[in-house]
């Protein structure tokens, strides 16, 4: 959860920006440049530290855990700033040398006083895991945290997670606690709102550590940051202006019809149908072979059965059909067959948009520069199409070189770049990916859509929106966002157990 204290920028993009560590290092040498000074950044940073503690807990004994470095510096200034306003104080500050003796027993009863604990033991910039053998005073302060039933707030990030990736350094070798509190400063970082960093971090508190917006816009900022492509919190301020308008005058054709590809599995292409109609398409169509038909009667009566022998799908691809579709879905229920490749090759050859899902996506594994010359074969006046892969379906078309990244956000990144596709690479962390780098992590999606069907629920969704002749990016992002607010809204309201035919009744008009 991103709790209060975010700054208030005036410009959206500025205001859900995440900026990466190297984005962070250069606002921080930028605001320097403007006259602010390193020490006044590091006492500003212990206060609003000392402040959130203040607001968040009653008086208590707090145990600070101060590392050699910056973070260490905020550490000791919240806790001077604590002891200034009568809380008691005590801390242990880790030895630059890691081969130094430190006193177990004097550190476990320091331990076992305290009512909080604050790590601030290393920041975000950390670029090797904490380890016994490596880093033995560190890990076993850590382990001490770990075994800790009272709250623990960490600065930054807590000690041993990676500020870009969101991954604990050492790949299953290293450590990092659980936290209850998050104090960040500026803007969020991408390990914020990426797993497992994401609950690692617990409730976060991004605080205005006194960088003004204009730091943003200066040379020096802009310099150190020319090539790095833009990543932002999902949010509706970024969105909302490409959101469709209903008009008195409209009508159902002119609120975009919607294609979809009918598999052997009725449900997936049922679910999406109902989402896309909910979400505002105007008309939902599934082709069905003739030998499924029988799976698909009971589908909803607004939806439109196209009856088709096999191999006829492509037929509704040309004129005259074709001008009555305004987006075309391939891939829920869809076999990752022969067939399924040839209709998509068949979709990507239109000037319509496509969305790819589930067996549209892996009837590409082992065939990805096929579908990726099919891609940047595309007529200019195409729009980039969406693709919605889970880990395993991205690994499956991806290639293994950038598929192999522990830094999803990165990878993601990457993968649409190679592709020339917008990507959303679903999870409770999803990525909103664009050709050009723009990215998008969402942190809206509860546990509870982790249930069969709600990727076909997105797939429709995604859509409607396009039908309704919404950006590629936008209407990936703002899919993304109603989908995850969605299943909010269900599980704020409802004791049962949310599936997939719950989320579309609970999406809003217009995503919030």
């Amino acid at each position: 959860m991103i709790a209060h204290g975010q700054n208030h920028a005036t410009d959206p993009q500025l205001k859900h920006r995440i900026l990466s560590l190297h984005e962070h290092a250069a606002s921080d040498q930028a605001a320097i440049a403007s006259g602010i000074s390193l020490a006044n950044l590091i006492d500003q940073a212990g206060r609003l530290v000392a402040d959130t503690i203040r607001l968040r807990w009653s008086k208590r004994p707090v145990l600070v855990l101060a590392g050699p470095g910056h973070n260490g510096d905020d550490g000791r200034v919240a806790a001077r700033y604590l002891r200034q306003a009568g809380w008691e104080v005590s801390e242990i500050t880790l030895s630059s040398d890691p081969a130094q003796e430190f006193d177990r027993q004097a550190i476990a009863a320091e331990f076992n006083r305290a009512g909080l604990v604050v790590d601030a033991l290393f920041g975000a910039g950390l670029n090797r895991p904490i380890t016994p053998e490596e880093s033995p005073q560190a890990a076993h302060l850590i382990t001490m945290m770990q075994h800790q039933t009272t709250p623990r707030l960490a600065v930054d990030v807590p000690s041993g997670l990676h500020g870009d990736s969101g991954q604990v350094l050492g790949h299953g070798l290293g450590m990092a606690a659980q936290v209850t509190v998050t104090v960040t400063f500026c803007r969020l970082k991408p390990a914020h709102l990426l797993m497992p960093g994401r609950d690692l971090c617990g409730e976060i508190f991004c605080r205005d550590i006194g960088i003004k917006d204009n730091i943003f816009n200066c040379e020096t900022f802009k310099h150190a940051t020319q090539n790095i492509p833009r990543t932002y919190v999902n949010h509706p301020d970024l969105w909302r202006d490409a959101l469709p308008h209903s008009r008195n005058d409209q009508h159902k054709y002119q609120r975009g019809q919607v294609l979809i590809r009918g598999g052997s599995m009725s449900g997936a292409a049922r679910l999406a149908a109902n989402a896309a109609r909910r979400q505002g398409a105007g008309m939902v169509t599934i082709a069905v072979p003739m030998a499924k038909m029988g799976e698909y009667v009971q589908t909803e009566a607004g939806v439109i059965l196209q009856p088709l022998a096999w191999g006829e799908w492509r037929h509704e691809l040309t004129p005259p059909h074709l001008k009555r579709y305004a987006a075309l879905l391939l891939g829920p229920g869809n076999a990752p067959d022969d067939a399924t490749r040839l209709d998509v090759l068949a979709a990507l050859a239109t000037d319509k948009p496509v969305i790819l899902d589930a067996g549209a996506i892996t009837a590409f594994a082992g065939h990805s520069e096929m579908l990726r010359q099919a891609i940047k074969s595309r007529s200019p006046q195409a729009q980039n199409p969406i693709l919605t892969p889970h880990a395993q379906e991205f690994q499956a078309i991806i290639p293994a070189t950038i598929a192999a990244s522990d830094d999803k956000l990165r990878k993601t990144r990457e993968g649409a770049a190679w592709l020339g596709a917008v990507i959303i690479h679903k999870g409770r962390d999803s990525v909103i990916a664009t050709p050009e780098g723009t990215a998008f992590i969402n942190h809206n999606a509860p546990h509870s859509l982790a249930t069969a069907g709600s990727g076909d629920v997105l797939a429709g969704l995604v859509a409607a929106r396009l039908a309704a002749q919404m950006p590629a990016w936008a209407a990936a992002a703002a899919s993304v966002f109603a989908h995850g607010l969605a299943a909010w809204r269900f599980d704020q309201v409802s004791a049962t157990n949310l599936i997939a035919e719950d989320i579309a009744a609970h999406i809003y008009r217009d995503a919030g």
